[in-house]
């Protein structure tokens, strides 16, 4: 039987320097060790020192030296043997400068590069390294392990047979575990261990028993079983996987994993990786021959490949499953469970020194949910995109860029768009502000306008062309100031911005892709406050905004800030994201504001908000406050609200309740909000909280986390995930760790590493 290396992921990483993974791995590296550093120990009397006529030489201090030089020696009395990354400490040493052989007695330490090794006798040659001792103590500091072996065989070149023993990382007098083999056998140059009736304990308690295995004592990868997870969720009751992994050849692998889930069956998977000079990529195939809870087969296919020669790379993304409530279903987080719209998307880039062409095909599989349909994503075959690189000279810069694309839908209008947008930009900056001026062309072309249904009663082609032109500019102010008592430099940064772009209508023209911006910062000093490309707002407004900044004078950095803004129209935007243009009656736009900074110790918070002056009402707002004492304790509280649509309060902590302890956890919840006159009621509720608790020993950590997530309308999944990591071992269990790191921002995980310090004469 292998067992193969330990990898985060459950599997070695793949490339030329693919990395190894999993429990096998670590249960081998902790017989082989690595290294140890140890203190140089002083002669403390005469030496002897015998010339060799290999490169090593060797070196004698004892307090008494009796013998022949030129032949052999007895050294008692705080004896010293060395010989280049090799060192002796024993009472009583008996050498033959004729073999380099070392007879030492009385409770000898052998120090080998940094390792170390005790034993009451030893035998070695300094010069091949062979050697044999009974009753060996042992420490390797690459992992902070530990061990014992009833006999330790040193054949030359650095391979080494341990006869019944017994290693772990934990601190002396702890073993909470250790592992116990009849023999192991390591073999440094091959980097490759051998071990036979292997036992893994914890508490006492074996959990692992093997008759016979191979390892690699150093990054090179093997095929083997990967460490199984074990978790229990509400949709797969009690889930268990057990992954092998192949290591067909350098450049690729294959990982089979066979999951078996209480309540709705078997599923198998399979995973190859594949890495060149020039490409990489992975295919994964998962296959339900029957799902007991659904009554039928389910399967998901998913792959990725990219391929670059010089300028040139190609690629492609293909995500398709079996039936709409496959991830829901099956997958164990609710990012994965959310997912909606999967790509088949295939794509060539040119990327030379002028700019950038680009064509692709992409078309999505959408998956419904029963409560809450969703609109399919058009898809685009071709679509091809040309972009070229600012030039110019001194202030001005030109730049323009190119798409056609062939939109496709099932059920709504389909059609061609083709669009150009050059643009100059001419800018003037100075240490105290700048001045940027911009005019550009955004010329769009539809054609072949239609829908298969035969619905569509609009225009079969139209064109639309329009000039754009902006001005920016922006002046910063300083005065020295304080913040709180400490001494800083506060900036006052006043900010206006001017578009203008004519009036068009463009009620006639298919949306394919644009939707409204966010309102905020970023799209009041846009060109266009709709994303994409089927709609361009007319505009003829200002926008001012007003930040100033407190920066800390000792080390730069931003204790606080405060900008507020909005938007003033000289002429009322009259182009609707969907039906016919309506002039506006406003002559501005909501306020806009946000602040962040540090009132205290360890004590954060940032607002944002906006704010409609004519009615009073705030329309969206998002407040977190963090107290951030020291690491490992936090506590954050958010609250995100928009108007007729969210009530939202989150609450993040991880809190250190001892020194090798900690509790952490996330709740969502919605305080409700009622139906508005277009959009309907939320209830209040849960919508997603997680718990977890952490445990450092010091040479193995506890992971336990429940997490209770949506994953459709009206439907809940709650998961429980437990894992225990084995300090320069392997790590068993579940993903609780990846579930806390995903769902708990700023969660610091305590990591298994023992904090014990070893002596090679005061530690055993």
């Amino acid at each position: 039987m292998f067992l193969s290396p330990k990898h985060t992921a459950n599997r070695p990483s793949l490339s030329t320097r693919l990395s190894p993974s999993p429990l096998a791995w670590a249960l081998a590296l902790a017989f082989a060790g690595a290294a140890l550093s140890a203190s140089t120990v002083q002669a403390q009397s005469k030496a002897a020192q015998l010339p060799k006529s290999n490169q090593a030489t060797t070196q004698l201090s004892a307090d008494s030296v009796t013998g022949n030089p030129e032949t052999s020696v007895r050294l008692e009395g705080n004896v010293n043997v060395e010989r280049g990354s090799q060192k002796i400490v024993a009472p009583v040493i008996d050498y033959s400068a004729a073999s380099d052989e070392v007879k030492a007695t009385g409770g000898v330490v052998l120090i080998q590069g940094r390792d170390v090794f005790r034993a009451p006798t030893l035998q070695i040659n300094l010069a091949t390294e062979a050697g044999f001792a009974n009753q060996v103590d042992f420490f390797y500091s690459k992992h902070n392990a530990r061990g014992s072996a009833q006999t330790l065989q040193m054949s030359p070149n650095r391979v080494h047979t341990l006869g019944q023993t017994r290693y772990t990382t934990c601190s002396p007098g702890q073993d909470d575990w250790e592992i116990a083999a009849k023999s192991i056998e390591l073999d440094n140059n091959t980097e490759t261990g051998y071990a036979k009736n292997l036992v893994f304990k914890f508490f006492n308690v074996p959990l692992l028993a093997l008759p016979y295995f191979e390892f690699p004592l150093g990054k090179e990868r093997r095929s083997g079983v990967l460490p199984p997870t074990v978790s229990i969720s509400s949709g797969t009751g009690l889930d268990i996987s057990a992954p092998y992994y192949f290591n067909l050849a350098s450049n690729y692998d294959l990982t089979l994993n066979t999951r078996l889930m209480g309540r709705r069956g078997l599923q198998m998977s399979a995973t190859q990786r594949y890495l060149t000079n020039i490409g990489a990529g992975d295919l994964t195939l998962d296959a339900m021959p029957h799902d007991r809870v659904l009554g039928q087969k389910r399967w998901g296919a998913f792959a990725q490949h990219t391929h670059k020669v010089d300028d040139l790379s190609m690629g492609w993304t293909v995500q398709r499953v079996s039936d709409d409530l496959y991830f829901k279903d099956l997958s164990k987080s609710i990012g994965s469970a959310a997912q909606s719209h999967l790509p088949m998307d295939v794509w060539t880039r040119y990327k030379p020194q002028w700019g950038l062409i680009e064509a692709r095909a992409v078309q999505y599989q959408t998956l419904q949910d029963a409560g809450a349909s969703i609109v399919p994503t058009y898809g685009r075959l071709p679509s091809v995109s040309v972009a070229l690189n600012p030039w110019g000279a001194g202030n001005s810069q030109w730049r323009a860029e190119a798409n056609v694309t062939r939109f496709t839908h099932a059920t709504q209008v389909e059609g061609v768009r083709a669009y150009a947008l050059p643009q100059w930009q001419w800018e003037n900056k100075r240490d105290w502000g700048y001045f940027k001026a911009k005019a550009g062309i955004n010329a769009t072309h539809y054609s072949g306008l239609g829908a298969n249904n035969g619905s569509y009663s609009g225009v079969a082609s139209a064109n639309r062309v329009l000039p754009v032109v902006s001005l920016d500019s922006g002046v910063t102010f300083e005065r020295s100031t304080q913040w709180l008592g400490t001494l800083a430099t506060q900036t006052l940064e006043p900010r206006l911005f001017y578009l203008n772009v004519p009036f068009k209508e463009q009620s006639h023209l298919p949306n394919f892709d644009t939707a409204a911006s966010d309102f905020g910062f970023t799209q009041i000093f846009s060109d266009n406050v709709f994303n994409g490309n089927d709609r361009v707002a007319d505009a003829n407004h200002l926008t001012a905004a007003l930040t100033s900044r407190w920066i800390g004078s000792a080390n730069s950095a931003e204790l606080f800030k405060l900008t507020f803004g909005k938007r003033y129209y000289i002429t009322p935007q009259r182009v609707q994201l969907i039906g016919p243009s309506v002039a506006g009656s406003a002559t501005s736009s909501d306020w806009l504001l946000a602040a962040a900074g540090s009132v205290g110790a360890g004590v954060y918070f940032d607002v944002s908000a906006q704010y409609d002056q004519t009615t009073g009402d705030t329309i969206k707002s998002a407040v977190t406050l963090k107290y951030n004492p020291q690491a490992r304790r936090f506590v954050s509280v958010s609250k995100r609200f928009t108007k007729n649509a969210q009530d939202l309060v989150d609450l993040a902590w991880q809190w250190k309740v001892s020194p090798s302890s900690a509790i952490m956890g996330r709740v969502n919840y919605s305080l409700g909000v009622p139906a508005g006159a277009s959009t309907p009621a939320v209830a209040k509720g849960t919508t997603e909280s997680l718990l977890g608790y952490e445990y450092d020993a010091g040479c193995w950590v506890f992971r336990v986390a429940a997490n209770r997530y949506s994953t459709a309308a009206n439907t809940k999944n709650t998961s429980v995930y437990f894992q225990v990591d084995f300090s320069g071992l392997t790590r068993l269990g579940s993903g609780s760790l990846d579930t806390l790191k995903r769902n708990v921002p700023g969660y610091t995980p305590f990591e298994s590493k023992p904090t014990w310090s070893y002596d090679p004469f005061k530690t055993y």
